[in-house]
């Protein structure tokens, strides 16, 4: 049997769903879920996509500005907010990752000395 899948290209201007996922450092459900978004908002939020027929492809380009950093790169921080010491929160992914940081409780010590 004959597999159709071609191997990863980093420099093809498209991506699936699934690279960028990996791209983005977070998991394939959330990307599909954060792709969804994208086009049921028509735009507004959610993860870049764009669909041909019934396939899903993510342009490199789209990507990069929407997460701020470049597509093979994966600092969390744009050039100038590493050097402010500030991270701009912007897309949902960080948004969510906000939330459970800043929800953080301090949890009692389980033994102590």
């Amino acid at each position: 049997m004959r597999s159709n899948k071609k191997p990863y290209d980093p420099t093809s201007m498209y991506m699936t769903v699934e690279e960028a996922a990996k791209q983005l450092r977070i998991g394939r459900t959330l990307a599909y879920r954060l792709a969804d978004e994208y086009l049921a908002t028509d735009g507004r939020s959610g993860m870049p996509v764009k669909r041909f027929g019934r396939l899903l492809r993510v342009l490199r380009s789209d990507l990069e500005a929407w997460a701020h950093v470049p597509a093979e790169h994966h600092s969390a921080a744009t050039p100038a907010e590493a050097q402010s010491g500030t991270t701009q929160v912007n897309s949902p992914v960080s948004k969510a990752h906000a939330r459970r940081s800043a929800s953080t409780v301090e949890q009692p010590a389980l033994f102590s000395a």
